[in-house]
């Protein structure tokens, strides 16, 4: 990227293919054993379907990304910066000669989001309804960070500080009560993200440059765009819009 130039993330969030018996055909075809055999694993049918639909996204928009048929793209997981094991962030493990191409992925009750750009990133989704109380969130708060208003208030700071983790590769491997995120981290954006009722999102980028931030929703044309910089309260948009 060309410095001064604002870095490009794309995001989409995925509906579970939950009742689409050709579309989760269609997706589980895409998958390695690997992944499907995951996906067997899971007891409740729709974690199942929101789990096929979400890895076979993340398949098709890499494989549109760097040129390749998704069912044959190599993924895998860095590794884990705490301990070295191979379960880091989601990465291309061949990926095209001097382009690179950052992944992140996230599920919840039946949605995904799934996140690509040059940049390293950390996407989370989270629904409102998740069954947790304010007393559970507030354990996993830095001091920096309370008080909160509410469990709504807890339950976002929750949401970007599980996105931010997971840009890092730790993942829950880090104690989320030591991580400040009353600002943004050094080196770091990190912004809610636009989705749709009952469902919490955020996003993290490492990165000191304009955030230009798209939105979609799998199967539907419109787009939410922003933009973000740090010079926005918190790394908060400074502009946004839908587009079709």
């Amino acid at each position: 990227m060309v410095a001064g130039e604002a870095v490009p993330v794309d995001v989409w969030l995925v509906p579970s293919g939950r009742g689409d018996e050709a579309e989760d055909e269609a997706s589980s075809g895409l998958l390695n054993a690997g992944e499907l055999a995951r996906a067997g694993r899971f007891v409740r049918p729709d974690d199942r379907a929101t789990y096929v639909a979400a890895h076979a996204a993340l398949r098709r928009l890499a494989g549109a990304r760097v040129g390749r048929d998704p069912a044959a793209l190599r993924l895998g997981c860095e590794d884990c910066p705490l301990c070295g094991g191979p379960h880091g962030r989601p990465t291309l493990l061949d990926p095209p000669t001097g382009g690179g191409t950052e992944l992140s992925l996230s599920r919840t009750t039946d949605v995904a989001a799934v996140a690509l750009s040059p940049a390293v990133v950390g996407v989370d989704v989270e629904v409102t309804t998740r069954d947790v109380d304010l007393d559970d969130l507030l354990v996993a708060l830095h001091p920096h960070e309370l008080p909160v208003a509410d469990r709504s208030a807890a339950l976002r700071l929750w949401v970007r500080k599980e996105a931010y983790l997971k840009g890092l590769g730790t993942g829950l491997g880090v104690d989320p009560a030591g991580v400040d995120l009353s600002a943004d981290p050094p080196g770091w954006q990190v912004v809610d993200l636009p989705t749709r009722p009952g469902v919490l999102g955020a996003l993290a980028v490492r990165t000191t440059a304009q955030v230009a931030l798209t939105v979609r929703t799998w199967g539907q044309a419109t787009a939410c765009t922003s933009t973000s910089d740090r010079a926005s309260p918190e790394g908060s948009p400074s502009s946004a819009n839908c587009v079709r």
